[in-house]
């Protein structure tokens, strides 16, 4: 039960919010990727609403179905450079720094995660 009202919670407000690129970029994969990863709603939430990184397993593996369904990375933790700088505005230096730092990662969620909080962090 209190899935399914964080759940609504957070497409209610979704619903609410002023579509920005944000919202049209992630917006879509939120509840498919919620489910698929058993994430912690708010947890989710936090990310998409206040760009809040959390160390947890299924966070980290939220991060990955979300950035896989957007285009940015493929399924095997290959970074997609020319998808990422196009939809997101990335800088390549700062690309360049955050991509070196974790390539030998072999978990793709972890890498996932830690590139995502080094573009957090750096930006």
């Amino acid at each position: 039960m209190m899935m399914f009202v964080l759940l609504t919670l957070l497409l209610s407000s979704l619903v609410a919010c002023q579509v920005h690129d944000h919202n049209v970029l992630y917006g879509p994969y939120l509840s498919q990727c919620i489910c698929a990863t058993a994430v912690k709603v708010q947890f989710a939430y936090d990310w998409f609403k206040y760009d809040k990184f959390v160390d947890d397993a299924c966070f980290k593996c939220f991060l990955k179905c979300v950035t896989v369904g957007v285009g940015i990375y493929g399924t095997d933790g290959t970074l997609r450079r020319n998808v990422m700088i196009k939809l997101l505005g990335i800088p390549v230096e700062l690309l360049d720094n955050c991509t070196t730092r974790f390539d030998k990662e072999t978990d793709t969620c972890v890498k996932i995660y830690k590139f995502g909080l080094c573009i957090h962090k750096l930006n």
